[in-house]
């Protein structure tokens, strides 16, 4: 499984991609948003997971923009925060994302999500 992780936080970012990686899934980080849609589009991962830190408004655009792209509109983009006030999971929802998972990371919980999703 190919997966793409872009996170504003290096440290939170590298801690999911390590734990992905210990699972056997081949992992891809993106610094900026340009990288993110670049690897998106020309790398054809299975899931994106963005870990939403910055104004809702800007994840919604990263997701639409993801979305709108052909190429990366069949993957799946999962938000990963700490947040979990109601209003933010369903106007990211309605944005597009697949999934919103919430710190702590369940692990087990993410990679079953991500092989249902792939299965399908």
């Amino acid at each position: 499984m190919k997966i793409f992780v872009w996170c504003p936080d290096r440290l939170i970012g590298g801690l999911v991609a390590h734990r992905l990686q210990a699972q056997g899934t081949t992992v891809a980080d993106a610094s900026s948003t340009t990288e993110l849609y670049d690897k998106a589009s020309n790398h054809d991962p299975e899931a994106i997971i963005v870990h939403y830190k910055r104004p809702i408004t800007d994840y919604c655009d990263i997701i639409h923009q993801l979305k709108k792209d052909h190429t990366v509109e069949k993957h799946a983009v999962y938000i990963l925060s700490w947040v979990q006030y109601e209003e933010t999971v369903i106007e990211l929802i309605n944005a597009g994302a697949d999934e919103y998972m919430t710190f702590p990371l369940n692990l087990g919980r993410l990679l079953n999500k991500l092989n249902t999703r792939l299965t399908l």
